[in-house]
């Protein structure tokens, strides 16, 4: 970032503190020259300034700096701007005071660099050194801004399940992997914000899908931070057998008691699998319609054989959603592609 050219955030509120007053032509930009000398000085501990020390003299007192400029010296004209009521008229509510402190006498040198922002005020010019702490910003609109049109990523998601990387490298296709954790949420870039419901439509029209809203911000919370265990096939067991065709293929999903406590080394790391049933990019506004109106997006036809496998976000695989079972409570996905997840 260091070659980009940055304002500081001082500069940024000098700026909106001299279009602020600008408005009103109050205010201009300027370096006191180095005739005179410069008194500093600080408002209720608040904001700080700047004057010449004699011209403000001269404004205030003009009979009593007509005379010889060794008749007063410099610490006498700081005593009486001290112990003057109201050394400075300014209008601007924002330097509005009770007491100017004097912080004593500053050399040219020791000026910003920078053109400083200079009052005209009845008794001279006044230069600041530091802001008020007060927001300068535009007021705001009260305009609405129209936001509803931009769009938002959806992600349907049926379920979840964990997979040690050892046997994610196992995969081939035909394989059936089992999901574990049946969510049937819908998140954007991560969030989750509801859940479906998948109604079928006639032939060939696909499936129609309705978002409900999370009703409950505690469940959403544990479905986000609280996922199950992982759990899986020891791929040694005799009871579970290894086969790579379909017609007995391999199942994942389900514990072995070696590998759920033994995570000593990488392969045995868990994986979270995302089974992906749809993914839709809508409005705002279209979302808002599904929420309060009950309007349904349509999922491509036959979308369960064409579910995405997300491995710690990246796709890995495809394949066709399956009841595991008669009763049709457990869910899997036999696998019809395998991807390299992009880099």
């Amino acid at each position: 970032m260091s070659k980009l050219s940055l304002r500081q955030l001082a500069q940024l509120r000098e700026h909106q503190a001299e279009s602020h007053w600008l408005a009103s032509g109050k205010i201009t930009r300027s370096t006191p020259s180095n005739v005179g000398e410069l008194l500093a000085f600080t408002a209720d501990n608040s904001w700080q300034g700047l004057i010449k020390l004699r011209d403000w003299f001269h404004h205030v007192a003009p009979d009593l700096a007509a005379l010889s400029p060794q008749a007063y010296s410099s610490e006498q004209l700081q005593a009486l701007f001290a112990a003057t009521p109201r050394p400075l008229e300014l209008t601007m509510k924002e330097l509005s005071y009770q007491k100017l402190q004097v912080d004593g006498l500053i050399e040219a040198q020791q000026l910003p660099q920078r053109p400083m922002l200079c009052l005209a005020t009845p008794s001279g010019e006044v230069w600041l050194r530091k802001l008020p702490d007060v927001d300068f910003s535009p007021p705001p609109t009260t305009e609405k801004r129209q936001l509803s049109a931009l769009p938002l990523p959806l992600t349907f998601e049926i379920g979840t399940s964990q997979l040690s990387l050892k046997l994610l490298r196992k995969l081939a296709v035909g394989d059936v992997l089992l999901i574990t954790n049946k969510t049937q949420r819908v998140s954007t870039q991560g969030t989750n914000i509801g859940r479906y419901q998948l109604n079928k439509l006639p032939e060939q029209q696909g499936n129609s899908i309705m978002i409900e809203k999370n009703q409950d911000d505690q469940e959403q919370y544990q479905e986000q931070y609280q996922e199950p265990g992982y759990e899986e096939i020891d791929d040694d067991d005799d009871d579970n057998a290894v086969v790579q065709e379909q017609q007995n293929p391999k199942k994942y999903g389900a514990p072995s008691d070696n590998e759920k406590t033994s995570l000593s080394s990488c392969a045995n790391i868990p994986i979270k699998l995302t089974f992906v049933l749809h993914q839709q990019t809508i409005t705002f506004e279209k979302l808002e319609e599904m929420y309060n109106q009950g309007q349904v997006i349509t999922c491509q036809p036959e979308a369960e054989k064409h579910i995405d496998i997300k491995a710690n976000g990246k796709l890995i695989a495809r394949g066709e959603l399956v009841h595991l079972d008669e009763t049709k409570d457990k869910l899997g996905v036999v696998l019809t592609e395998l991807h390299h997840p992009a880099s």
